[in-house]
């Protein structure tokens, strides 16, 4: 016979592994100081990151060189960055509590940087095509150039983040008791 295990909701279940059976119910665990600070740096990261985002966006819609993909292309690329920033700091800090809360905000982390990585894929593929016949370098070596692969670092760092973040959902909830008193 296994023994009833209580968790932090009070909910019941039959194993120290199955989480609770409300997902939407906080976990409330004292924060970490390094990870409090981890957040409020983060946070304040936003501000200086909104501010290069707006002016270049400023810049190309006063010069218009590069036609409008170039320009979506750098608003996805600086709204994937905020976004890392905003969530990761609201992680870090606590404002996200739930499993449901957890995942929600992977899941458009990994949505934003995912559409980020595709924009940056057909980037590099249409940058390729109109420089070959200037450079002899495959699509791999031009990937190694920093105006290439630091993008697509970027898009793949905020899909990694979204997973984790979604991941640690199944982590944090841990059961208050472990034996029923029969046991004892």
């Amino acid at each position: 016979m296994q023994p009833l295990v209580l968790t932090n909701d009070g909910s019941n279940v039959t194993s120290v592994t199955q989480p609770p059976s409300n997902p939407q119910v906080p976990i409330n665990t004292p924060q970490n100081p390094i990870a409090m600070t981890i957040g409020t740096v983060c946070f304040l990261l936003v501000l200086p990151a909104m501010i290069v985002a707006l002016f270049e966006f400023i810049n190309q819609a006063d010069n218009g060189w590069y036609g409008p993909l170039f320009t979506i292309s750098s608003l996805v690329n600086s709204i994937t960055i905020i976004t890392i920033l905003l969530l990761s700091g609201s992680y870090f800090t606590g404002l996200i509590r739930t499993s449901v809360q957890k995942r929600t905000c992977g899941a458009i982390l990994i949505g934003i940087s995912s559409l980020n990585l595709l924009l940056r894929v057909f980037e590099l593929l249409n940058y390729h095509s109109e420089m070959s016949q200037y450079y002899d370098e495959s699509l791999f070596e031009m990937m190694l150039w920093p105006m290439h692969h630091e993008q697509l670092e970027l898009a793949l760092l905020g899909i990694i983040i979204g997973g984790l973040m979604m991941n640690s959902s199944h982590n944090q909830e841990q059961p208050l008791t472990t034996t029923s008193p029969i046991f004892q």
